[in-house]
């Protein structure tokens, strides 16, 4: 079977954008959506007034008491030449977490009562669908190892940047967490990086276009007693898989961590990202590629798939469509739109991704579970992964 072809199935569901909401700040309708450290933030009160609220009793993990004040006032440049970095962290790994604890998969986030879990059978455990859903794939691709591989050959290389952080860590110090897209430079290989001697340069991508503005930022971040938390933010992430180079835009983006400060950068032993991915955007996604001069070769007339307003999606699988597209280029849209098993695989991707989709989805993020649990939709994916980062040098562009 093609593994290129594999690992698009699985990128497809994190295209377009994966929603991250925090745990320390309230989402769009005000209320905190998803604390769920099986006991809630303090800003959660007793009634559902929005579709994502949570109703929890407040607790006291440090990233909840952590208050995150005002943005700080702060210039860009005028152009990505002329940006300035402060401390520098490198992103080292990056985990999808095990899914086979018996409560749940080990990370990221109890979601609370949005949760299928918890609607279903009132229990309190950590959601994580998309890793549930790389687990399943494992027969097919691994994604672990995929993602362990780009880091490894500089492919993925993302920095932290901590501007307007003095390195205070007693007392609570906010200040500008920026993400920057790197690469290896000066002989830095992924040993060298890893131990935290690494140099990067950074790419002008990571800015907007025309400036020195950095298209991630979160300001204020937080630092307090060796803890970390910065957002909501939106977090756009390059991510090189096969033969695509993924772009996620992540809203309302969380990052929480454990930190140490040194003279050289600033070491997170333990981090973690975690969120949702809309089944609307994952739907969007495929739509798009699918509609693409690519994949005119298709004769497709409408949308390959259509979400309808009960959460099932209706399909327009094409009959015969390798005969259709038969150029190297057009081998995704194959498999991709076919009827018939394509790409290697012993099914059909257009018949069984919305079958996957829409049993995986666990986040019920427009409230109608709450009405009837027995006759209502799934809308969301909630994601989770784990990270660490190591002191980094960023270094001019030659």
């Amino acid at each position: 079977m093609s593994l290129k072809k594999t690992r698009f199935l699985l990128i497809l569901l994190a295209i377009a954008g994966l929603s991250f909401v925090s745990a320390c700040d309230d989402g769009a309708g005000n209320e905190n959506l998803t604390d769920t450290t099986t006991t809630g933030d303090s800003s959660d009160d007793a009634t559902i007034d929005t579709p994502n609220d949570v109703t929890t009793p407040p607790d006291t993990t440090v990233e909840d008491t952590m208050v995150i004040g005002d943005p700080l006032p702060i210039t860009w440049p005028t152009a990505p030449a002329d940006y300035t970095a402060n401390l520098s962290s490198y992103i080292n790994t990056l985990t999808i977490p095990a899914t086979d604890k018996d409560d749940g998969p080990a990370c990221c986030r109890d979601w609370g009562n949005i949760s299928r879990d918890y609607i279903l059978n009132g229990t309190n455990q950590n959601d994580n669908a998309f890793a549930k859903l790389a687990d399943g794939l494992k027969t097919f691709f691994n994604l672990q190892e995929t993602l362990d591989a780009q880091l490894v050959d500089g492919s993925f290389a993302l920095i932290w940047d901590h501007q307007e952080f003095n390195g205070e860590t007693t007392d609570a110090d906010n200040f500008v967490l920026v993400g920057l897209f790197g690469a290896f430079a000066n002989a830095t290989d992924f040993t060298t990086a890893s131990a935290g001697t690494g140099e990067f340069t950074i790419s002008d991508t990571s800015f907007k276009t025309g400036t020195g503005e950095p298209l991630i930022f979160f300001n204020p971040a937080e630092m307090t007693a060796g803890a970390m938390a910065a957002g909501p933010s939106t977090f756009y992430l390059n991510l090189p898989l096969g033969i695509v180079t993924l772009s996620l835009a992540v809203s309302e983006a969380l990052i929480e961590a454990t930190a140490t400060v040194g003279a050289d950068g600033v070491t997170y032993s333990t981090g973690t990202l975690s969120g949702y991915i809309a089944i609307a955007d994952v739907v969007d996604a495929v739509n798009l590629y699918v509609s693409s001069p690519t994949c005119t070769c298709l004769g497709l007339q409408g949308p390959l798939y259509t979400l309808n307003s009960d959460g099932t999606i209706t399909t327009a699988c094409v009959t015969g469509a390798a005969d259709l597209c038969t150029a190297a280029d057009e081998n995704i849209c194959v498999t991709l739109a076919s009827k018939e098993p394509a790409g290697g695989l012993p099914f059909s991707v257009c018949d069984y991704l919305p079958t996957l989709l829409t049993g995986l989805t666990d986040l019920d993020l427009d409230g109608n579970c709450a009405t009837d649990r027995d006759n209502c939709d799934y809308e969301g994916l909630s994601v989770g992964f784990g990270w660490t980062a190591v002191p980094a040098t960023i270094v001019p562009a030659p």
